[in-house]
């Protein structure tokens, strides 16, 4: 009885340190997200002081500094779509199984309930047993 609920407990410590470490990546994907967003602004923003500072410049430079721009921003997507992908599934992953932990966590405690319920019964029927032996 009592390993069962020294196993349960450690599964309970695991469970709680699953939840820290899933925070901890939730944490991490808003802060890059709000990274992404942060390098978006900044790239307009520098779009627009470009074009502020070269009127009437030769087109085919300003057209590759757009084009690098895109290219740039395109792989930054790129890379960014790539890491939201993985860091979802990561999260769907481990939702899936912390609840399957949980589950298990839950049958456990029943199970334990159960046990201690009968060693109760056992313990009650053993001393209606000497009691009845006592006063015959």
């Amino acid at each position: 009885m009592e390993l069962e609920l020294d196993k349960l407990r450690e599964e309970t410590e695991l469970l709680r340190e699953k939840g820290a470490r899933y925070d901890e990546l939730l944490r991490d994907y808003q802060f890059t997200k709000q990274e992404k967003d942060l390098m978006e602004e900044k790239m307009s923003f520098y779009d627009k002081q470009a074009t502020q500072t070269a009127p009437g410049g030769t087109k085919l430079s300003h057209e590759e500094s757009q084009r690098r721009k895109l290219d740039l921003l395109s792989q930054d997507k790129e890379y960014l779509t790539k890491e939201n992908i993985q860091l979802l599934e990561k999260n769907r992953r481990l939702e899936d199984r912390l609840d399957r932990l949980e589950s298990e966590l839950l049958n456990e405690k029943n199970r334990s309930q159960e046990y201690l319920q009968q060693l109760l019964n056992l313990k009650t029927d053993s001393v209606a047993g000497y009691e009845q032996k006592i006063y015959r």
